[in-house]
C-alpha cells in the first residue's frame, strides 16, 4: 500500500506562511513610516537649534552686563590703565628691585647667612644656584642654631648656567646680584565708591617673572590702593599690601 502524497500540502503551508510573514512585515514597515515624520524630527532639531542659541545669547548678554557694570562704577575720567599709571609711580613699583646672593658662607653659620640674604633658599628651589659641596643640604642647615663659635667649613655658591635667561645677574667681590626688574601691576578690580573717589585692589609680578618668588614678598604679591579725584585730576591717597590677612602700608 503506497504512502499518501504530502509534497502538494506541504507547499499550500509554506506558501501561506510567506504570505502571512509578508503581511506582518509590510504593516510593520507601514507603522515605522507612520511613527517617523520628517517634518517633526525637523522640528525638533530646530527647537533644539533654537534654545540652545537662546542660552547663547543669554551668557553673552550677561556677560556683556558684567564688563558695562564693571566699566560703569568708574568715573568717565578715570580707568584701569589711568590707574595703573597713578599707582606704578609709587617708588615701590617704579624701582628695580635686586635680590643677593653670597658668594660662600660657613656651614654652622647658615641661619644668620639666611636671615640676612633670604633669596637663597628660592634661588637654589628654582635652580638659579648650587652649591659645592653638593651635599649641604640648606633646608636641614636651616633648623640648626647658628654656631659661630664652630662656623664649620666653607661652602661655595655657584650661579648655574640657565639663570641669566630669568634674571639679570652680576657680582661685586662677594656677593652675586640677581636683577628682577620693576614691579608691574595688574587690576583686578575697580569701582568708585563716590563722585570723586575709587578703590582698586590689584597682583603684580616684575619684569623678569621668572624670578618673582625671591622678592622680598614671595606669593605675597596683592594689594589695594585708594584715590581721590582733585581740581587738578586724581591721586593715589593711601596704597597697601597683603602680606597674609595684614595690610601693609607702602608708597607713603
Amino acid at each position: 500500500m503506497k504512502t499518501p502524497e504530502r509534497k502538494p500540502l506541504l507547499i499550500v503551508v509554506v506558501v501561506l506562511v510567506l504570505i502571512v510573514g509578508g503581511f506582518v512585515l509590510v504593516n510593520h514597515s507601514r507603522e515605522a513610516r507612520a511613527k517617523f515624520n520628517p517634518d517633526a524630527m525637523l522640528n525638533e532639531i530646530n527647537n533644539k537649534g533654537a534654545n540652545l542659541r537662546h542660552q547663547l545669547r543669554e551668557a553673552q548678554s550677561r556677560a556683556a552686563m558684567t564688563a558695562g557694570a564693571i566699566n560703569n562704577q568708574l568715573p568717565a575720567d578715570l580707568d584701569e590703565a589711568r590707574i595703573s599709571d597713578l599707582i606704578q609711580k609709587c617708588s615701590y613699583f617704579s624701582d628695580r628691585v635686586t635680590v643677593d646672593i653670597p658668594k660662600n658662607f660657613q656651614v654652622n653659620i647658615y641661619g644668620l647667612i639666611e636671615h640676612d640674604y633670604p633669596a637663597i633658599p628660592m634661588a637654589a628651589v628654582e635652580h638659579l644656584i648650587e652649591f659645592d659641596p653638593p651635599s649641604f643640604d640648606f633646608r636641614e642647615a636651616s633648623r640648626h642654631l647658628p654656631n659661630p663659635a664652630q662656623p664649620g667649613e666653607t661652602v661655595t655658591v655657584k650661579v648655574l648656567p640657565g639663570a641669566s635667561s630669568k634674571v639679570d645677574v652680576s657680582e661685586d667681590a662677594s656677593v652675586y646680584h640677581f636683577g628682577l626688574g620693576r614691579r608691574r601691576i595688574e587690576i583686578t578690580r575697580a569701582e568708585a565708591t563716590t563722585e570723586s573717589t575709587a578703590t582698586v585692589t590689584f597682583k603684580w609680578g616684575f619684569d623678569n617673572n621668572a624670578g618673582a618668588n625671591l622678592s622680598p614678598e614671595r606669593s605675597h604679591r596683592t594689594g589695594g590702593a585708594d584715590l581721590q579725584r582733585g581740581t587738578d585730576g586724581w591721586h593715589v591717597v593711601r596704597t597697601w599690601r597683603m602680606d597674609w590677612n595684614e595690610a601693609t602700608g607702602i608708597c607713603e
